[in-house]
């Protein structure tokens, strides 16, 4: 078992009961529960058998501050999550209150052992800039892309530094992940004559410090699609195209072919913005999607939904739905054997292994 917070122990033993029942379900083929959106936590779905306990648990939350008198906080909205080095960072970005929206450039450390946030060396652009960013993550640093810039923060110095410009029109709400050492990065929407998608597709040297442009994302233009990366290949799921379409269409990205592959579509309900990551569950490598926003009836809508991605037999399995209500603009990473996601509020995705 991995180590876990005095809650989540203490909501394991609650829990208890249900995990024996969900450790007696069968395989669901995928494709067959469509239930994204909803907050159904009677029954938890897995890809492969025998299922792995699963909980949800809460952390501490992060101790921010509009450092205005009085002011409670409602949200961070767009933070940005990652873990290097078997630590987990949150960076940025708008804090809204009671009666004030503030932008932070502030990065914090989850300490795992003490169960405790400690800062870190702050963001050294604008606190805007980091609304919409993609990132990843190769060896000691993390790559945050705002817009076209591109910063890195090295953990084992707590230091930021600007590295290579991407040569190519600035965006929001990019797709990125590495793979092999280097990374990648892609769509997202720009303001260029109007708001529009793009699908076209970047590597990232960080030994050349260099920017080298691959083959255009065949699934056409589209923002805020999940993005994780699993033995050597990389995965785009879902997002949203210019048209306000979300759709739940799978591509597998092969850097070393630099080729395209379509797979099994998601079966939840399209989506953006969803926490994503790689976990080790049950001793296979699964991707992992949790929450999202997306138009349900046609309204806007966050999602309280989680889902597991199983490569080898490409299929899609529903997990308990998040524990803390729909999602909306979180941050996520993965440690060990938890998911955290991140707002105001810290809650935690845990599994046996």
């Amino acid at each position: 078992m991995p180590t876990l917070i005095r809650s989540q122990r203490n909501l394991a033993v609650i829990f208890l009961l249900s995990l024996i029942i969900l450790s007696c379900q069968k395989e669901v083929p995928p494709g067959a529960e469509n239930n994204a959106g909803s907050s159904n936590k009677e029954t938890a779905k897995v890809v492969q058998g025998p299922p792995t306990l699963v909980w949800w648990a809460n952390a501490p939350a992060i101790p921010y501050s509009s450092e205005l008198p009085n002011d409670v906080l409602e949200s961070n909205n767009w933070p940005i999550g990652f873990a290097i080095n078997g630590k987990g960072f949150v960076c940025g970005t708008q804090l809204w209150g009671d009666y004030s929206i503030v932008g932070i450039r502030d990065l914090w450390e989850y300490d795992a052992p003490t169960a405790s946030w400690i800062k870190k060396a702050p963001f050294p652009g604008n606190p805007s800039d980091l609304i919409e960013a993609a990132n990843f993550v190769i060896g000691d640093n993390a790559y945050i892309v705002t817009g076209n810039a591109a910063w890195k923060y090295n953990e084992p110095a707590d230091s930021w530094a600007g590295v290579a410009f991407v040569p190519a029109l600035t965006r929001r709400l990019a797709t990125a992940f590495p793979i092999n050492g280097k990374g990648y990065m892609g769509l997202g929407f720009v303001e260029d004559n109007g708001i529009h998608c793009v699908n076209d597709w970047w590597e990232y040297d960080p030994v050349a410090n260099r920017w080298t442009q691959k083959s255009n994302f065949p699934g056409g233009k589209r923002a805020g699609a999940e993005g994780f990366a699993i033995d050597g290949m990389g995965y785009v799921v879902s997002g949203e195209t210019d048209l306000n379409i979300l759709n739940n269409k799978v591509w597998q990205y092969d850097p070393v072919a630099d080729t395209w592959t379509r797979k099994a579509d998601f079966p939840g309900t399209g989506r953006w913005n969803a926490v994503t990551g790689t976990a080790t569950i049950g001793g296979h490598d699964f991707g992992l999607i949790i929450g999202g926003n997306g138009h349900v009836n046609g309204d806007d809508q966050a999602f309280d939904d989680s889902w597991e991605y199983n490569p080898i037999t490409d299929t899609w399995g529903q997990v308990w739905g998040f524990a803390g209500g729909n999602l909306n603009r979180q941050a996520g990473f993965v440690l060990r054997y938890s998911a955290f996601v991140i707002n105001t509020t810290v809650q935690t995705f845990n599994w046996s292994n």
